[in-house]
């Protein structure tokens, strides 16, 4: 976890919230934060559809925020592809 490196908490971009990969890898999330005495808040992940998930919009609707995360987990490699995409745009 983030939490060894200086960060206190780290967003979640997951796929959609009902199906079991997501649930398992958001409870994952949710563990290792609360292994560094870090309360999960879902209001710092964003679950993405099927049809945004190739897509930077996800990555964009974080980074856009007014107070930017510092430390993002991607559920996926291809969700780290389109986190990294984002990134270029902002």
């Amino acid at each position: 976890m983030v939490a060894g490196f200086g960060q206190s908490v780290a967003h979640l971009v997951a796929g959609p919230a009902q199906d079991l990969v997501w649930k398992q890898r958001r409870a994952g999330w949710e563990s290792a934060l609360r292994d560094a005495d870090i309360e999960p808040d879902q209001g710092l992940s964003v679950d993405v559809s099927d049809a945004e998930f190739h897509s930077h919009v996800p990555g964009m609707r974080l980074l856009r925020l007014a107070k930017p995360p510092t430390a993002i987990f991607a559920a996926s490699d291809a969700l780290a592809r389109c986190l990294y995409h984002a990134a270029k745009f902002v």
